[in-house]
């Protein structure tokens, strides 16, 4: 009887020991993130064709399409503006394209022409202006430019390619809906006293091919 009650009492022991035991430190736990790309949306509009009017005599010209009345300069170009409407500023970069089409007897010059050229000369430049804020203008303006060979945003334009890189940064518009703008004009001079005289064949070809590349914002440190 003494072994059995023993037995139980054994048992119950073991029992009272078995009781479960909770871990001081819970087990690993794995969180996963969802990772995605916030793209830069680049949105600039750009002026498919514009119109340049080469004016060697300085007849008065009026060009409605350009703002242009009784103008008299020897080059009349209205100025163009390049519409901004992205998120991130953008590094603009140009080339510029010159040509002399089939039949003309015009050439490009590296400066303007004084009185003293006997040749069909046209000196032509590309000035790229200050990013401005606000909605473009709706009114056309003829261009008032003046070149300086200083200026890093003016180029001469000549036959072939004329790269300027990384003109300016545009900054992201203070308003998305009316963005801002960067106005383009076209200026220069022609020979004025040529020995053959101009005639309706003696014209240049000008094109513009631009570059947009969005960089980053510039933002406090832990932003």
């Amino acid at each position: 009887m003494k072994k059995l009650f023993s037995a139980f009492l054994a048992i119950a022991m073991c029992m009272a020991l078995a009781v479960p035991v909770f871990a001081a430190q819970t087990p690993n736990r794995t969180m996963a993130y969802s990772l995605d790309m916030e793209t830069p949306t680049v949105n600039v509009t750009v002026p498919a064709s514009a119109t340049v009017k080469l004016n060697p005599y300085q007849i008065k010209v009026t060009l409605a399409t350009i703002g242009a009345e009784n103008a008299q300069g020897s080059i009349l170009a209205g100025t163009q503006y390049l519409v901004n409407k992205s998120n991130v500023p953008l590094k603009m970069s140009l080339v510029a394209t010159g040509s002399i089409p089939n039949g003309s007897n015009a050439a490009f010059s590296t400066s303007a022409p004084d009185a003293t050229e006997k040749n069909r000369k046209v000196f032509m430049f590309v000035a790229v202006g200050d990013p401005v804020e606000g909605a473009a203008p709706t009114d056309a303006a003829l261009s008032n430019v003046t070149y300086s060979a200083t200026d890093t945003k003016q180029g001469v334009i000549k036959a072939g390619d004329v790269k300027m890189s990384d003109i300016l940064t545009i900054p992201v518009p203070a308003d998305a809906d009316d963005g801002n703008y960067v106005p383009i004009d076209i200026g220069g001079a022609c020979a004025t006293t040529p020995t053959d005289a101009w005639g309706a064949a003696d014209v240049v070809a000008l094109s513009l091919a631009f570059t947009f590349v969005a960089t980053n914002n510039t933002v406090g440190s832990g932003a």
